[in-house]
């Protein structure tokens, strides 16, 4: 994989569009993203898994 790939594939917590994108995308907010982060580190397909889950268990 090229480094533009793998840059896709990683959520960076340093780009506020990035976290603002993906709370949106998982009806999270940005703080709740943050913590996903600091938990899982910064590949997407996990913070993915992770979110999808978070939103399952708590859909408020």
């Amino acid at each position: 994989m090229n480094s533009q790939v793998l840059e896709k594939q990683k959520l960076s917590s340093e780009k506020v569009e990035d976290l603002e994108a993906f709370a949106l995308k998982h009806g999270l907010n940005a703080e709740e993203v943050q913590d996903l982060v600091d938990r899982i580190g910064h590949d997407r397909q996990a913070l993915e898994d992770a979110a999808l889950v978070k939103t399952a268990e708590d859909p408020n």
